[in-house]
């Protein structure tokens, strides 16, 4: 009972500190709510994203949706958003090219091993990601194969580091296909 009383303080100070006006029943529809720029909690829209990636609210970790209108896109666009936990990507130097080669058993786990391999990249040679400047996904018999070519810095104390992750997770993990969009979602153990 405590802990829901603390639960529920936390909430009221939110809506008095940012004036949101949250009402019960949209809390029941599950609908999502974000901090904007402002530092706001505004209701998400409607309109469905198509491009790019969106970090979503999480308790312990970080937790971002990345977009595309192919299967490399959303994975390019995974990659910039593990990036940007740390820092900017488009702020890193593309100084230093790379080649990426993975295969996998399925889709869920080559996007665990693509996002991992720039883990590695970071703890072995200090590579922070750029830009991804080829990526193709070729499906042979039961494996899947990742090719890309990708671009940045090895000097990573040049750049403003925020937060260093710990692990690529599965835990919530997901690739929806839908009419013209593929939606990744991905959790970051920091």
């Amino acid at each position: 009972m405590a802990k829901r009383n603390r639960l529920l303080n936390l909430s009221i100070n939110i809506k008095e500190n940012y004036k949101v006006n949250i009402k019960k029943d949209s809390m029941l529809k599950n609908e999502k709510i974000f901090m904007n720029k402002e530092g706001r909690f505004v209701k998400a829209k409607e309109k469905k994203q198509t491009t790019g990636y969106i970090f979503l609210p999480h308790t312990a970790d970080v937790k971002f949706q990345a977009f595309g209108k192919s299967l490399e896109e959303a994975f390019a666009n995974a990659a910039y958003a593990f990036t940007d936990v740390m820092t900017n990507h488009e702020k890193v130097k593309p100084k230093i090219k790379k080649r990426i080669k993975i295969s996998s058993e399925n889709h869920e786990s080559l996007l665990y091993d693509f996002l991992e391999q720039f883990l590695i990249l970071l703890d072995t040679e200090n590579f922070l990601l750029n830009k991804i400047k080829e990526i193709k996904i070729i499906e042979k018999k039961k494996q899947m194969l990742l090719i890309a070519s990708v671009v940045g810095d090895n000097q990573p104390q040049k750049y403003d580091i925020k937060i260093v992750p710990k692990a690529v997770t599965y835990e919530e993990m997901f690739i929806k296909h839908e009419k013209d969009i593929i939606t990744v979602q991905v959790i970051i153990d920091i």
